[in-house]
């Protein structure tokens, strides 16, 4: 249920740092998926106390997390868990299979 980050440096990692600090950070979840378009990561779904159909953003340069509430076209999909994502290029991501129940 925790989000690190690990810094590198010269090849050799050097310092784990928690995301949950930073602010907007989503709720803790198990079984999500994420995506890395350039430098940010995008987070969908898993499982809380229930399963989640929200979408987060991390951008790693600003550290700090958005919740996409808003879609321009089509619909969000449905809630889901052990689903898989994939980002092509720096605006493109692609969601995969899941399980819509607990």
């Amino acid at each position: 249920d925790s989000a690190l980050s690990l810094q590198a440096e010269g090849g050799y990692p050097v310092a784990w740092t928690s995301l949950e600090s930073i602010r907007g950070a989503p709720s803790p979840r198990r079984d999500s998926a994420v995506a890395a378009l350039k430098t940010r990561l995008v987070l969908f779904g898993g499982l809380g106390d229930f399963v989640l159909g929200d979408c987060h953003v991390l951008d790693t340069i600003r550290r700090t997390w958005d919740e996409i509430t808003f879609f321009t076209a089509g619909s969000r999909p449905a809630a889901r868990r052990r689903h898989a994502m994939a980002g092509v290029g720096p605006n493109l991501a692609f969601l995969f299979g899941g399980a819509t129940a607990v």
